[in-house]
């Protein structure tokens, strides 16, 4: 499903190497916690998986499909198929939570009579289905972080991707919100990477862990 192959990027501005010679799978329907302290390149490994970065020297590969080989056109239909979950939730305040689960359906031109089915589906998934009208600044962080789940999950993607999904929480609501993951992955088969530094969050959670700063894939 995942695949990288001796992968390197470097930031050439600044002549940083994010990643250098990085091997990584995962199976279809996996889910991989993917460890590793700030800076250690965890965010540009996603940013590889969405398209936004190409990488210098290697190949990534998701769903078969080599990104290398997508042209610039058609990387917004290869989007379409993936769920991104954002450490600050990128919703739009003046948006109710509604509009904002249901944008990325807009954005990529999709949207049909059945948006309004597939958001009431992914509220209910992550305990919001009765939030329709309310706003973001109603919303504790947990909520918030509940709608960029939802939002991610708008369209049955292929992949999921979360970018330390519990970054701005506290303890209890970063367990809970690692747990509602686990959750949906197991409810749905879906492929899921997550990116984080905390470990107490994934602590006994079954997955494969990949540790970027070690680059060691163990299974927990």
């Amino acid at each position: 499903m995942v695949r990288l192959e001796r992968v390197t990027k470097i930031f050439h501005d600044t002549d940083t190497v994010a990643i250098k010679d990085l091997d990584f799978y995962m199976k279809p329907g996996e889910l991989c916690f993917l460890k590793g302290k700030s800076g250690c390149g965890k965010t540009t490994l996603l940013r590889l998986l969405l398209g936004e970065l190409k990488a210098d020297e290697g190949n990534v590969y998701v769903n078969g499909k080599n990104l290398a080989q997508i042209d610039r056109k058609q990387l917004p239909y290869y989007r379409r198929n993936i769920g991104f979950i954002f450490q600050d939730y990128k919703l739009i305040e003046d948006m109710d939570i509604f509009q904002n689960v249901a944008l990325t359906k807009y954005v990529s031109g999709v949207a049909n009579r059945n948006v309004t089915v597939q958001v009431a589906h992914a509220l209910r998934m992550v305990g919001l289905e009765d939030y329709f009208k309310r706003y973001p600044g109603e919303l504790s962080g947990g909520e918030r972080q509940r709608v960029a789940i939802a939002r991610a999950l708008v369209g049955n993607p292929m992949l999921v991707l979360a970018d330390e999904p519990t970054g701005n929480l506290d303890p209890a609501g970063s367990r809970a919100i690692m747990e509602l993951l686990v959750q949906i992955h197991d409810m749905l088969g879906i492929t899921m990477l997550i990116a984080t530094h905390d470990n107490e969050a994934i602590e006994g959670i079954p997955g494969k862990v990949f540790d970027l700063d070690s680059c060691i894939q163990q299974q927990v």
